[in-house]
């Protein structure tokens, strides 16, 4: 599961798609090695550019711990400093993220945790979705 992630991880990468700098940010994030913190947990790529069981939309990143028993959701979208729908287009993010969040927990089983993030930085900038999400994750930890 985690080596065809990362093998579908570079694949994506590598397209010639009208959103190939969402692509490069992707790419970036998953391959560079110093990630935030959160990231030493999350250390396994288990899913990349998935379809959820409900079939509709196509999700970005899924990252798990070792234990497989929490995981991370991470919707990307490249948003450069200067875009004046920038705020608009982080809104429309958090939204997509909450919503495979709420996917992946209705395929997990109950004790399994999912929480969610943004990344929207062309420097790979990794955000939860909003401070609860945040105080949440540091709660369980």
């Amino acid at each position: 599961l985690k080596a065809n992630a990362m093998k579908r991880c570079k694949l994506f990468s590598e397209l010639e798609k009208p959103n190939r700098d969402e692509c490069q940010l992707v790419s970036d994030f998953v391959f560079q090695r110093n990630k935030p913190a959160i990231f030493r947990e999350f250390k396994h790529l288990v899913r990349c550019e998935w379809t959820p069981n409900s079939g509709q939309g196509q999700g970005d990143l899924v990252f798990s711990n070792d234990e497989m028993n929490r995981f991370l959701v991470v919707e990307a979208k490249a948003i450069h400093k200067h875009d004046k729908k920038a705020r608009q287009k982080r809104k429309k993010t958090r939204r997509q993220s909450r919503y495979y969040k709420a996917c992946l927990e209705d395929e997990l089983d109950e004790d399994q945790i999912v929480f969610a993030g943004i990344l929207t930085e062309p420097r790979g900038g990794f955000q939860f979705l909003d401070e609860a999400e945040r105080d949440e994750y540091l709660e369980v930890n």
